[in-house]
């Protein structure tokens, strides 16, 4: 869209003192930043990047209040708003944001969308599938082989998260870190994420993913930078998969030499969407959903997007977060993209999964993911079975974690059962990385195509909001629930009819799962990082543990 098109603030005076209902402190905002944005002497940087702050927060509160009544006229608040905060902050001119129209555009990425949906059909083969998919992976993610044959491997790039929190404040009905779930809470301080991270190393592991909960009065922007900084000054490259963050925020952590942002949606389905997350600062669907876009103004260089598989029909989560991918390809080229597809296995007494997705339809989203972003990184944790982990790699994913703990503190006591030495990975490189490159040195040791369609109505009516229930605003000016508040009532959610699918019948646990007290979901896949890797070795991977990008994180 033209910038020359978007309304300027002050036209809205007359409509803000209508409609909104915290009028007065709006138009005084309002007031301030045409004077900023006018004004022949430049305001501080300070002054600026304060009022861009409060801008961006307003949008978004906007948006929240009124979701599910949009008008033409609270949209083009909502632009103006945005190009505003950026340029107060003194960023690139750029078009509004628009995701949300873009995920509802059936001309966008037309083309890309169309291929997905013929494979993501049941009748298309998926042996022939697989073998596209494969093809596809050897030809952008292969690396000569080191012993100078002229033969090429394939790598596969090691990761490990790191939990620093499983304090939360939401109340997401799937999670083992909701609010009203009785487990043990803890938080690492900056120095037990330290020792947390060296045994980390000793394991081989130089790309580290930090994960927290949703509580902001504890997951700090400064905790966090205080962290990244440390694990940074020993050489490890940083990744977040924290709550959404302002783009101030996400600048502040890409100083501290973070470098990549994953950032599940969970479901793209809106409806469904503020079912499972009923409250909490997760409840607010636009403030996460542009999360990436603030991170990639913010200078972060990888990019992870993700859909929680189980929460709403697969093939049409699938397709939104295609467009979405397709959005942020077309705003920010030279960023790296990643998918990861989490399932569901195991969640608190009372959730039974809606859309349960079987091995088989796994499999298949994954493919098709490849085929539709070939030069995409695909992620694969070890919520899966090795057999299915094992599987999955021969085919189309580029990065997987190894030895994950989902507790915070939980590698110290992992490390007394896992003795055997893992020889270190080599010289430590720059931790601006967000891609391991090709060619390192190997270091010493349901119809997925089903129209949409929601779960019966009395499998979620004890979770949805009460009426009249006002919407949480985007953090940090958000308090923890209080104790005494009643949580949603989890009573179980049947599975939908699948119209007798095959597929369907076959999505079910095949495995023993039990999440123990303080993790966020049980580890399927108990192998230890030398284990797997001398798996990856046997089948002829190429296994990389950090390496320098060839073109580095935007500055």
């Amino acid at each position: 869209m033209d910038t020359q098109l978007i309304r300027p603030l002050n036209t809205f005076s007359e409509w803000i003192r209508a409609e909104d209902a915290h009028a007065g402190y709006h138009l005084e905002l309002l007031a301030q930043a045409n004077r900023v944005l006018e004004a022949p002497q430049p305001a501080s940087a300070g002054q600026r990047a304060d009022l861009a702050e409060r801008l961006e927060r307003w949008r978004y509160q906007l948006l929240s209040e009124r979701r599910g009544r949009l008008r033409p006229e609270d949209l083009q608040l909502a632009e103006a708003l945005d190009l505003a905060a950026a340029r107060l902050a003194g960023r690139p001119a750029r078009p509004p944001r628009s995701l949300r129209r873009v995920l509802g555009d059936p001309e966008f990425g037309r083309e890309v969308i169309q291929q997905a949906q013929m494979r993501l059909d049941p009748r298309f083969p998926l042996d022939r599938l697989v073998e596209e998919a494969r093809r596809l992976t050897q030809a952008h993610f292969a690396a000569p082989a080191p012993n100078g044959t002229g033969g090429q491997r394939r790598r596969m790039f090691l990761y490990v998260p790191l939990y620093l929190s499983n304090y939360c404040i939401n109340y997401c009905l799937y999670c083992g870190f909701r609010y009203p779930e009785q487990i043990p809470r803890r938080q690492l301080s900056p120095q037990e994420a330290l020792r947390e991270a060296e045994v980390l190393a000793q394991w081989g592991f130089r790309h580290v993913l930090l994960v927290a909960g949703d509580f902001p009065g504890r997951i700090t922007t400064e905790y966090l930078t205080e962290v990244a900084r440390r694990l940074h000054a020993r050489g490890f490259q940083l990744a977040v998969e924290i709550a959404p963050l302002s783009t101030a925020d996400y600048q502040a952590l890409r100083a501290a030499g973070i470098c990549g942002v994953t950032l599940y949606q969970e479901t793209y389905r809106e409806d469904l969407y503020y079912q499972y997350h009923p409250r909490g600062v997760k409840s607010a669907y636009d403030w996460r959903l542009e999360g990436l876009e603030r991170a990639a103004e913010a200078g972060m260089g990888r990019l992870g997007l993700g859909i929680l598989l189980g929460l709403a029909p697969p093939a049409e989560d699938l397709l939104a977060m295609l467009r979405h991918a397709l959005y942020l390809r077309e705003r920010f080229p030279d960023r790296i993209l990643a998918f990861s597809l989490p399932r569901i296995h195991d969640a608190p007494s009372g959730f039974r999964i809606p859309f349960p997705v079987s091995d088989e339809q796994l499999i298949r989203l994954y493919c098709v993911l490849r085929v539709a972003f070939p030069e995409a990184e695909l992620v694969l944790s070890t919520r899966e079975p090795p057999w299915l982990r094992n599987h999955l790699a021969r085919i189309c994913i580029t990065q997987m974690s190894a030895g994950s703990s989902t507790a915070p503190g939980g590698y110290r006591e992992k490390s007394l059962s896992w003795r055997r030495p893992h020889a270190a990975p080599g010289p430590a490189s720059s931790a601006e990385s967000c891609r391991p490159p090709l060619g390192l040195p190997t270091p010493p040791p349901t119809p997925l195509s089903e129209p949409a369609h929601v779960p019966p109505a009395n499998a979620l009516q004890t979770w949805a909001l009460p009426a009249g229930t006002p919407p949480v605003s985007p953090p940090p000016a958000c308090a923890p629930p209080a104790s005494t508040a009643p949580a949603p009532t989890p009573e179980a959610c049947a599975p939908p009819a699948w119209g007798g699918s095959a597929w369907a019948e076959s999505a079910q646990t095949a495995f023993p799962l039990h999440r123990r007290p303080g993790e966020q979901f049980p580890v399927a896949d108990h192998r230890s990082p030398a284990e797997l890797s001398d798996w990856l070795r046997s089948e002829g991977f190429l296994i990389v543990w950090q390496g320098v990008e060839p073109a580095p994180c935007p500055e």
